[in-house]
């Protein structure tokens, strides 16, 4: 018991050493549960279904662990080996880590909200990162920073209240120079890295460790304890300084940082949402092209209606751009799809290029254009990693970004930016935040795809380099054919004209 509390009821998603490791230390005072891939292989160890029978009863769990593998044993000791930074070798984890999560997912989201996830899978910070945006709630930790801490004032000999960075890229609090903490931090490492080669990793003291936070953690009296944690200023997890208290974690607001310690905080936030961003992009775009190839397929079930609108550019389209856009010196489709706005296009502009991640879509549009002298330029691309040496009159979008994962959009909208001439138009049609399917946080999954509703103070946000210059509204049917459904799916779209500024912002229409 815990200040008189009945044992806490601890759910660990994988046991392996670590976990075993925790389980061991946490038996006298804390109830633990597994969940395992091999769990005829942890016999000494209660399994979660055999004591939770039914969803109901899983209220009952107090915290969730995350403390699965995402490689082998064999393939860290080679990583080991062969990198020399112990940070680096944790981010060799991060694509099998989220496979793992990904397979649990489904279960996680099962229990109640409030129940707390800490995570010792690495890489923790950007685990924690990636589960918060999935799970869209914040009271997801990542741990490790405190151990951190310890072999820092080990290594110092001294006692250090405050750390920050992310668990294994972390620096102490001590008004030091940027010289100063790289070297520390380097050497700590190469400490670390010899232990870990010549012993391999110390487990036991990660347990002792970690049995210690969960006594704090569950304990009623406030702790200063070192943890990943939601930081809304960057949109990661960061390691830093937080007070534990009653199953609570918040953030130490005491902690003042000098403008060096600042400087390698926002590096390391940074640096950690470009590892999510790059881990999603890789498996968002190779899911989302194998989607739109099977879409854009002979016999697929676009052709036998399903999917979206395949005659021509949308009136009111065409209408803006020719009201709005002089300069036809060229211009980008992000997206081309079947083509249907293509043709209009290359008889209003003297260039066009289209971009799209599905052959089956580029040569179905090639086939379309095949008997006509004026065609346009189509490149089978990812749109993140397009750089012309080009920039355009005017870029074009049905859609494309509505289905992009919100991590990406900032990145999205930067590339448009960079794509764009000063003072040039960019038209993108959105599903609208007023559509009946829009859901509260205006964003959901739905059978493997994303799903984005924007207002229009979405799109300024997204766009502030930009001015709105038109906003239409229409109705999407996403079902062609009657005979496919006798209720067709309907979406609101809303379509905005927006113009890159020179250097200045301003909204010149509504």
């Amino acid at each position: 018991m815990i200040n008189n509390v009945e044992k806490p009821k601890i759910l660990f998603l994988g046991m392996g050493r670590v976990g075993k490791g925790i389980a061991n230390e946490i038996k006298d005072w804390a109830n633990s549960f597994y969940i395992n891939k091999n769990q005829n292989n942890q016999k000494e160890y209660k399994y979660f279904f055999d004591y939770f029978k039914n969803e109901k009863e899983y209220s009952q769990i107090d915290l969730i662990v995350i403390s699965l593998a995402g490689i082998t044993p064999e393939k860290r000791m080679e990583y080991i080996f062969s990198l020399n930074n112990n940070y680096e070798i944790r981010l060799k984890e991060l694509h099998g880590s989220i496979y793992e999560i990904n397979t649990l997912l489904p279960l996680i989201k099962k229990f109640p909200k409030t129940v707390p996830i800490i995570v010792i899978t690495n890489p923790t910070d950007e685990v924690a990162t990636y589960l918060i945006g999935v799970l869209k709630r914040l009271n997801i930790y990542g741990y490790g920073a405190q151990l951190d801490l310890l072999r820092y004032e080990k290594m110092l000999g001294t006692k250090i209240k405050y750390l920050v960075g992310s668990h294994g890229n972390a620096i102490p609090v001590l008004s030091k120079t940027k010289k100063y903490y790289f070297d520390l931090y380097k050497k700590m490492d190469q400490m670390l890295l010899n232990y870990v080669r010549e012993y391999d990793i110390p487990v036991k003291n990660v347990a002792v460790q970690f049995s210690d936070f969960l006594k704090k953690f569950f304990s009623k009296n406030s702790s200063l304890y070192h943890l990943g944690i939601y930081d809304k200023n960057y949109g990661v997890v960061v390691s830093g300084p937080t007070i534990i208290s009653n199953q609570t974690v918040e953030a130490d607001k005491k902690i003042i940082l000098s403008d060096v310690e600042g400087q390698i905080l926002r590096k390391i936030a940074s640096d950690i949402k470009k590892h999510i961003e790059k881990y999603i992009e890789e498996n968002f775009y190779k899911k989302t092209q194998e989607w739109y190839e099977n879409a854009f397929a002979e016999k697929s079930r676009r052709d036998k209606g399903y999917g979206w609108p395949d005659t021509d550019m949308d009136r009111q389209d065409k209408n803006l751009i020719s009201k709005y856009v002089k300069e036809k010196n060229n211009c980008l489709e992000i997206g081309f799809g079947d083509g249907r706005n293509l043709g209009w296009l290359v008889k209003y502009f003297n260039k066009v290029t289209g971009v799209d991640i599905s052959t089956n879509a580029k040569n179905k549009v090639l086939n379309k254009f095949k008997n006509q002298n004026k065609k346009p330029k189509l490149l089978v691309k990812n749109l993140l990693n397009y750089s012309p040496k080009e920039r355009y009159d005017f870029i074009f979008e049905w859609s494309v970004i509505t289905h992009t994962p919100r991590i990406l959009l900032n990145s999205y909208a930067r590339k448009i930016e960079s794509l764009l001439k000063p003072g040039s138009f960019y038209l993108l049609a959105v599903f609208s935040a007023r559509d009946p399917h829009c859901p509260k946080n205006k964003y959901k999954i739905s059978k493997g795809q994303y799903f984005n509703f924007f207002s229009k103070d979405d799109v300024k946000k997204i766009f502030p380099n930009f001015s709105i210059c038109s906003k239409k509204s229409s109705i999407l049917l996403l079902k062609t054919k009657s005979s496919v459904f006798k209720n067709k799916t309907k979406y609101i779209m809303d379509h905005y004209l927006l113009q890159k500024n020179n250097g200045y912002i301003k909204e010149i229409g509504k």
